[in-house]
């Protein structure tokens, strides 16, 4: 058997239920456009007696918003690859000269005489 014999032996096997949501995507989407997180989409799937979880109207998202009028990560990775690059992050600054005096810490600055500190007169 091939691929193609088996793919359409089962082709029904896939799509055989359509989803509850299939009849809210548009609102679903334009929920989403106007920027409405997976919670507040969700309750209003509630209040129009639709009963699903979050999990399951994420997935559904994921699956159809990219399809949907060129949103979604489809079309966000496409306008990615068309945008101007990021400028990089400036050289790093070279880091300060070592103190002449070789038991003086290198964190105290070149203007601290740290003889002077330690004598006691």
């Amino acid at each position: 058997m091939d691929i193609n014999e088996f793919i359409k032996m089962n082709s029904a096997e896939k799509s055989s239920r359509p989803s509850v949501l299939k009849p809210y995507q548009d609102d679903i989407f334009r929920l989403k456009d106007e920027g409405f997180s997976g919670s507040k989409i969700l309750e209003y799937l509630t209040l129009n007696g639709v009963k699903v979880t979050l999990t399951s109207l994420n997935r559904y998202i994921q699956r159809n918003y990219p399809a949907h009028a060129g949103k979604g990560k489809m079309a966000n990775a496409q306008s990615a690859a068309t945008k101007k690059p990021v400028k990089s992050a400036p050289p790093p600054v070279a880091p300060a000269a070592k103190s002449e005096d070789p038991n003086k810490p290198s964190w105290v600055p070149s203007h601290i005489d740290i003889d002077a500190l330690m004598s006691k007169d």
